[in-house]
């Protein structure tokens, strides 16, 4: 993201080259274009936590795996919403004015607690790997 800037804060801060080049304006689009990519890669991810957990066989004393399946799946919801909220506030210019930032958040943190249960191995620490 670095490469491809959102757009300057002030004017009195000069454009990189690359802005001059092919405008501000490309640039912050290949920025937000790029950004979204990686949110709904995060979506994706999450979906599939939840599709593999789901195709699980049960085990005795564990949550069944339809319970995984839905939480990795509210989870990837979660993180849509949270980019479609974004996109929605900032293109309409409608609510908080860090609703970008609120946006990422939301998806990044949902993201992570997907990751986080689907590689937590409590069993595995505890020593029983069963």
């Amino acid at each position: 993201m670095a490469l491809f800037p959102k757009g300057r804060p002030t004017d009195l801060i000069d454009l990189t080259p690359l802005q001059e080049r092919v405008g501000e304006s490309v640039v912050a689009g290949l920025h937000f274009g790029a950004a979204a990519t990686f949110i709904l890669s995060l979506a994706v991810i999450s979906y599939f936590f939840g599709k593999r957990e789901g195709a699980r066989p049960p085990a005795a004393g564990k949550r069944p795996p339809k319970f995984w399946q839905t939480f990795h799946w509210i989870c990837a919801g979660t993180i849509v919403a949270a980019l479609v909220w974004s996109a929605v506030t900032v293109v309409s210019d409608w609510g908080p004015s860090r609703s970008l930032l609120y946006g990422e958040g939301v998806a990044v943190c949902a993201f992570g607690v997907s990751w986080l249960w689907k590689g937590l191995e409590l069993d595995m620490l505890r020593g029983d790997p069963g």
